[in-house]
């Protein structure tokens, strides 16, 4: 189901119906306007069940689908409703996956990231980085810095560099990260002597990966995010960790729905 927004968009970001915030599930958007009611317009045969949120870029969709022992990568064209190219993954637990000018990031392996870009029929793969021993999250990605949990760590990586730019260190995080604004928050377990282990939440730095701020999951509550630029609140679930915040301000020009949170990320 697409959500149009007044200005002709296919749903601003934060309304979009997944948590990442877009339909490209990395708080940016290339989608084409939406302006009249959704009605069905076409049929595409798939290689399997859909097994993750589809995903978006211009008028392309990107799925994950699975079909007895076998998954793909699927590319469909969402105007002729054409499939355009599928890719077969290794098994595994079914990634999830973003896009971020056409380029596909998922987690190909336990403790694999590739990026994929599709060209004609078939998606070919330009990167695989292995931050992990045991298991990687999937990625959260803004332009080219890549995030995830890897063996209890949140790193940071960029394409084509075997090693992170940064990692935490810490050992005891978990689930999929969240960005929003210059901070990365994460999920993590802390045990004080004496007491029961806890959820909490850390903070870091995008750019240095210095720890900010950690607090008990329940604190943040009905409260706005440390360091969001615009009211917002957090929500966490026993895998991940959540910032969202309202609808931009319309903006002149094009879509009114992607500037705010650009500049937002960027720290304009």
């Amino acid at each position: 189901m697409l959500l149009a927004e007044p200005d002709g968009a296919i749903a601003h970001p934060l309304r979009w119906c997944d948590p990442n915030g877009t339909p490209a599930g990395t708080r940016r958007s290339a989608c084409l306007p939406l302006t009249r009611d959704v009605e069905e317009a076409w049929h595409v045969e798939l290689p399997g069940v859909v097994e993750a949120p589809l995903i978006y870029w211009g008028r392309e969709a990107y799925l994950i689908c699975k079909s007895r022992d076998r998954r793909y990568l699927v590319a469909v064209d969402v105007l002729a409703g054409e499939l355009l190219a599928k890719k077969r993954l290794p098994n595994g637990p079914p990634p999830l996956p973003v896009v971020w000018d056409g380029r596909v990031y998922l987690r190909s392996s336990p403790t694999e990231i590739t990026e994929y870009r599709r060209a004609g029929g078939a998606f070919n793969r330009i990167w695989t980085h292995e931050p992990a021993t045991t298991f990687v999250s999937d990625p959260i990605v803004f332009d080219s810095e890549i995030y995830a949990v890897a063996d209890g760590d949140l790193v940071r990586l960029t394409p084509r560099r075997r090693s992170p730019i940064w990692k935490t260190g810490v050992g005891n995080l978990r689930g999929r990260p969240a960005l929003y604004g210059p901070h990365v928050y994460v999920l993590g377990t802390y045990q004080r002597a004496g007491y029961e282990p806890s959820m909490h939440v850390y903070v870091y730095q995008r750019d240095s990966g210095r720890m900010v701020l950690f607090k008990n999951a329940s604190w943040y509550e009905k409260r706005t995010p440390p360091a969001l630029r615009v009211p917002g609140e957090i929500t966490v679930t026993e895998t991940e960790v959540l910032v969202r915040g309202p609808a931009p301000l319309a903006t002149q020009g094009g879509s009114a729905s992607h500037v705010m949170l650009d500049r937002s990320l960027r720290g304009d």
